[in-house]
């Protein structure tokens, strides 16, 4: 009964926050509205990677930073207006959102749809989703075809989870990433399919340099430009260690070089890579029945700990790994404080509709909210003492 009620809170909340999101969608979705018009602008004969260019013509500050090849999926939406196009798109993206969850829960964790799963999605890591839904990014598409790759990694199928990670990196060319994997598994054609993958990544960039060849070089300026995001928006190793030092020279005139700044990063990354590979190593030698599933999301984790561009959104990729870490027996008594750490920061900083004035009251209030779970933490205690003497005077 408890579980129904809360199944049905949550999507009263869900379907008010994609209400919200269409209601004032001309607020929202600034990246689809840039996409849209790039694939104009591209039509047109302009250069939708130049940011004077999508200023002028489009009045934003965002610059197309994706393979030329990619401009003809949004040239679709422009046989619609603007409007019209942009709440298609976004339809679309809540029928996979809603597929992913049906998807995760099934074949990634093994349960049904729990309401504390789905309300881990929809605030963990800073409201990742809900980022998402909002910004009107490719990300959630990509996700789809990431993990529908996993899904037949999973059950060891290579080709299926070759084809649907190049189709996923197709747009951000980092999913690439991931066919690491395949040199996890014990199949004699683990190199070839490696290889051959590579491949046919390299020929989908190269016909794209030989096809529109001004086009291709303006993407690669426009994709290095992309990686001058940070803090908040874009939350990476590397655009802590900056932010962390730039800091450190404006508060305390301690000024280190960007050289030894860049060091750091790389022996942090080093770092993350032996540990991450040493634990591999170990791994293989039980056998577990989730070992295959241990690996793939401990590989989901070092790919946004290395990545050089991991945007807000972009965190939704960690929803299923880390709720499926938190779960597992060995956390099962730091479990809901776990969870609560996971989504602490989602009303402020992601302005969720509906939560913003509540995480403000919670926030000033504080310290009575934490002396109450200090007090609950006492009566938690007392009560398992309880249970243990009257267990010691029964024997």
């Amino acid at each position: 009964m408890i579980r129904k009620i809360f199944l049905i809170l949550w999507l009263f909340y869900f379907a008010y926050c994609i209400f919200h999101l269409i209601a004032f969608r001309e607020k929202y979705h600034w990246d689809f509205q840039m996409q849209y018009h790039s694939a104009r602008l591209m039509a047109e004969g302009k250069n939708p990677y130049d940011p004077e260019v999508t200023r002028k013509e489009i009045g934003t500050p965002l610059w197309y930073a994706y393979p030329p090849l990619t401009l003809r999926f949004y040239r679709l939406f422009n046989l619609f207006n603007y409007d019209t196009a942009c709440l298609v798109f976004f339809l679309i993206k809540i029928a996979i959102t809603i597929f992913l969850l049906f998807f995760w829960s099934k074949y990634f964790l093994g349960e049904r749809l729990e309401p504390d799963f789905l309300f881990f999605c929809i605030l963990a890591f800073n409201a990742a989703l809900y980022l998402d839904l909002r910004s009107g990014n490719i990300n959630i598409l990509e996700q789809g075809l990431l993990w529908l790759g996993f899904y037949f990694f999973l059950k060891n199928r290579l080709y299926p989870f070759c084809a649907f990670l190049l189709l996923a990196s197709a747009f951000k060319l980092t999913p690439l990433f991931f066919l690491i994997l395949l040199l996890t598994t014990n199949s004699r054609k683990k190199y070839w399919l490696f290889l051959s993958s590579v491949g046919t990544f390299l020929i989908y960039m190269l016909l794209q340099y030989l096809l529109w060849p001004d086009l291709f070089l303006a993407f690669l300026g426009a994709a290095r430009g992309t990686l001058m995001e940070k803090r908040i928006i874009a939350p990476t190793t590397i655009g802590f260690i900056l932010d962390a030092f730039d800091q450190l020279a404006k508060r305390q005139a301690i000024v280190i070089n960007i050289e030894w700044q860049i060091a750091l990063f790389v022996g942090i990354i080093a770092l993350v890579l032996i540990l991450s590979y040493k634990a591999y190593k170990k791994l293989i030698k039980y056998n577990l029945e989730d070992t295959k599933k241990i690996i793939l999301f401990g590989l989901c984790l070092v790919y946004a700990l290395v990545n050089l561009r991991m945007k807000d959104y972009s965190y939704v990729l960690l929803l299923v790994p880390s709720y499926f870490i938190l779960k597992t027996e060995g956390q099962a008594r730091a479990y809901p404080f776990l969870y609560i750490l996971s989504i602490l920061t989602a009303a402020k900083n992601a302005t969720l509709p509906g939560t913003g004035p509540m995480f403000l009251l919670i926030w000033e209030y504080y310290p009575l909210l934490l002396a109450y779970l200090i007090w609950v933490l006492y009566l938690r205690e007392i009560f398992l003492w309880k249970g243990t003497v009257t267990h010691e005077k029964n024997k």
